[in-house]
């Protein structure tokens, strides 16, 4: 009973922990969520001690909680850290005026990673340390020289999708109670009930004595379906809508009779008895009954899979590069093959998140299943969850598509889905898993609604209008939650909800009666736009809808790119071009001159790095004077800084006041090599660009997809670029700033202003941009003197900004100088 209540005394304390934390830091209108919650102690080992020297020095690893020091970077937040962590508790069990017995074993904060400077806290009963987990903050204990110490630690982040113990405590709550055991056992009971009554025709009328065609035929009348007719490959598919919310969609007549008995053909070989993951590890279960093999097609050596693979993106929309290979699965009456209900995503509540077929490629993000023969008796498909339960009836060269994820990328529980025993005969099936690498569109399209849904409406004229046949696959096109009914319920005359309609549904507030929905209009590309393709897919629409995205234009609401003018006057420029006169090549870009381009010579330093030099200038020099030019830099990125938040915050009422902090900034500047130096090199001919085409938080994979993940720095939300001359001074040629058409006929040539919009560089003249795909940019080739610039690279998310405190720290080496 007593450990029942220590334990119990244990929980509440956490959440008293993260609720103090809250207040202290984040205002009781702000959640905090728990990452890690864990209970530590440290013991003196007998004997260790006396093994040291006499006064043993501190246990000095210092470390921040949710980052490391990396090159340049105090505080690098990224991979293999827990970068996502804002806040930490920390309380102390033991109090160093009453136990005796131990030494050792501080708290401290350090005010750098070499632990120069610590402020100690004194460990006390019930003391609790708050503090935010970035490198303002590092942190460590003393070496435990005596005793025995323990600490209860909660470790929070505000992204509640990143909480692995989100609802830790609850759970284990529950445990002791006693109620999780029960509450999964009726959830089960409830589930299993339903599949049960589906599938032996309790709940629908004579399911078993009437054949598939007519169960479907009931079934459809029933549920009242939508149908859609979409024309791929050259031949006429229907599209069922079974259910909306989860939208679950019955497609006919995808597959050929050839290509279903290819599948079945290639893996029939290979059938092996069916496992499922349990515990990351694979095991055969009694709630599946099936036979299984994998129909692989690697480096697309099978055209019939192939093409099967590229049907499924031009449908469904989706990228198929991270999919899994086609999974045969084969049902017998004889051992009543069946599956019982599951989630593709995973089990209750833990979405898995990485599979072994490819790394990297994330959660399944969608399934889709297709009938390869028809079935005499049962094999319905059924989903449970759901109000009015779902059965699909097996039916040769039918398939079924559904989004496992919902869009703040949990798993949707309404997708729980089984498979009928089969009563008589055999059923083959073929499986698509679609998962996330390639798609993390799917996510931010479908931010604001409660679940993504595909327009089949706006496909089937958009693939006749674009003649997307043989060419490159669309993204999805959207249907909001019922715009009618939202407006109905009077989300029109109230302003926050308001500003949400109206984002989903833009225009049904000012005329209701005429709205129309994307995929309604006689546009196509007006509907793409509309529904987010010029940000999910900008490549794809700069050759499809040339200029309805605006890629055309230098400064642009739609791709958040702006051309700031008089950000520094003619003085301030100077001032700072004085700093560049003792940058070295290859300084910034660790010792490598030509980072970029072999016609060029590279030189960039950030402002602390500024400051160190001129600390180490010789005496004679004007410290002073540099010193001043520095901090005019300083003052110029701040005005820099303000302008770009504040156009941020003029596009985006809707999201208040948005706040930036500095990632990175850092002083660049190219030298063009001589003409007489690359022919001794041996190159000649036409000059690369000083910078390629790039986004600044993606990548571009081979199939053109912009990955915002690592390597790249994916939490940069916005950029800008400061010139501080003009190719008029005469002080270089060339170097303009290039945004990218992205047209494929045009991007990739070196050197040409054909498909780029120019912007000449200019004393006080800035560029400041989204940071994603929608803004993909490059430097033309410098190809005489000297071209310096202020690059400057920002984050809306605060708690990942790695130079924060660049300019803090850069006056801070400045006033320590006396400069």
């Amino acid at each position: 009973a007593w450990v029942d209540a220590a334990v119990r005394l244990y929980f509440d304390i956490a959440k008293r922990m993260r609720k103090a934390a809250e207040d202290a830091f984040r205002g009781s209108h702000h959640k905090l969520f728990d990452d890690y919650v864990h209970l530590s102690c440290r013991e003196a080992e007998d004997g260790a001690i006396e093994a040291l020297e006499e006064d043993p020095p501190l246990d000095r690893y210092i470390y921040a909680d949710n980052c490391f020091k990396f090159g340049d970077f105090d505080c690098a937040r990224r991979k293999p850290f827990f970068w996502w962590r804002t806040y930490t508790a920390a309380l102390f069990l033991h109090s160093s005026e009453t136990s005796r017995d131990v030494k050792g074993g501080d708290f401290y904060y350090s005010a750098d990673w070499a632990g120069s400077s610590l402020t100690r806290v004194e460990p006390r009963f019930g003391r609790l340390a708050l503090y935010n987990a970035g490198s303002s903050n590092l942190h460590g204990i003393d070496l435990q020289r005596q005793g025995r110490t323990c600490m209860l630690n909660v470790f929070m982040t505000d992204d509640e999708r990143k909480a692995a113990h989100r609802t830790g405590i609850e759970q284990a709550e529950k445990i002791l109670s006693g109620k999780l055991v029960e509450e999964n056992l009726e959830k089960r009971t409830a589930y299993m009930k339903t599949f049960y009554d589906v599938c032996t025709a309790k709940t629908i009328s004579g399911l078993q004595n009437r054949s598939s065609a007519e169960v479907e035929a009931a079934d459809q009348e029933a549920s009242q379906l939508v149908h859609h007719t979409v024309r791929l490959d050259g031949q006429e598919l229907t599209i069922h809508e079974a259910k909306q919310n989860p939208q679950i969609s019955v497609i006919e007549n995808f597959m050929s009779v050839e290509e279903m008995r290819h599948i079945i053909s290639r893996g029939t070989p290979k059938l092996k008895r069916s496992t499922v993951i349990e515990d990351g590890e694979l095991v055969t279960a009694k709630y599946r009954s099936s036979a299984t093999a994998w129909v692989y097609n690697d480096n697309d050596v099978d055209p019939v899979l192939t093409r099967i693979d590229r049907r499924i993106s031009l449908l469904t929309g989706l990228d198929m590069s991270s999919a899994e290979d086609f999974q045969l699965a084969f049902y017998t009456a004889g051992d009543l093959g069946r599956y019982e209900p599951h989630m593709d995503w995973g089990v209750e509540g833990e979405v898995v998140r990485e599979f072994n077929h490819i790394k990297g490629a994330g959660p399944r993000v969608a399934t889709f299943l297709m009938y390869l023969d028809n079935v005499t008796d049962g094999g319905h498909t059924v989903f449970t969850d759901i109000k009015d339960p779902v059965a699909v009836a097996p039916k040769a060269g039918t398939a079924v598509f559904w989004y496992n994820l919902l869009s703040d990328k949990s798993g949707d529980p309404l997708v729980r889905h089984g498979s009928c025993p089969v009563v008589q005969g055999h059923k083959y099936i073929a499986t698509k898993w679609i998962h996330e690498r390639g798609n993390e569109h799917l996510f931010s399209i479908s931010e604001r609604l409660q679940r993504s849904q595909r327009n089949w409406a706006a496909v089937g004229g958009a693939t006749a209008a674009a003649g997307l046949e043989g060419h490159r696959p669309f993204l999805p096109t959207w249907l909001p939650e019922d715009c009618y009914d939202r407006v109905g319920a009077g989300h029109c005359s109230q302003p926050e909800l308001e500003k949400v309609l109206s984002k989903s549904c833009p225009g049904i507030c000012d005329d209701p009666d005429n709205y129309k929905e994307p995929g309604q209009q006689n546009d196509p590309c007006a509907a793409w736009r509309q529904s987010g393709h010029c940000f999910s897919d900008p490549r794809g629409m700069a050759n499809r809808c040339p200029g309805i995205c605006e890629e055309h234009l230098a400064s642009s609401t739609l791709r958040g790119r702006i051309v700031h003018e008089g950000v520094a006057d003619e003085a301030q420029c100077r001032a700072i071009l004085n700093i560049c006169t003792f940058l070295e090549a290859g300084q910034g870009y660790s010792g490598n001159a030509q980072p970029f381009s072999k016609y060029e010579r590279f030189a960039g330093a950030t402002p602390s790095k500024v400051a160190l030099q001129l600390v180490k200038l010789p005496p004679e020099s004007d410290r002073k004077a540099l010193a001043a030019d520095l901090r005019t830099l300083l003052s110029v990125a701040r005005e820099a800084q303000r302008r770009t938040q504040n156009w941020i915050r003029e596009i985006n009422p809707e999201k208040g006041e948005v706040m930036i902090e500095f990632d990175y900034l850092q002083l660049v500047c190219r030298d063009a090599v001589a003409d007489e130096e690359l022919h001794q090199e041996g190159l000649e001919g036409v000059r690369p660009d000083s910078h390629q085409a790039h986004a600044d938080n993606c990548w571009f994979d081979q199939s053109g997809v912009c990955r915002r993940e690592d390597p790249f720095y994916h939490w940069r939300s916005h950029s800008a670029v400061l010139f501080l001359q003009s190719p008029s001074d005469e002080s270089f040629q060339g170097g303009s700033f290039y945004y990218s058409l992205m047209k494929d006929d045009s991007s990739s040539k070196i050197a040409e202003q054909n498909g780029r919009v120019l912007v000449t560089p200019s004393c006080g003249r800035m560029v400041s941009f989204a940071a994603g795909p929608e803004n993909v940019h490059g430097v033309t080739p410098v190809t005489a003197g000297r071209r310096c610039a202020l690059g400057m690279w920002f984050t809306d998310q605060l708690q990942k900004a790695m130079a924060a405190d660049e300019i803090g720290k850069t006056e801070r080496l400045l006033r320590e100088q006396g400069l």
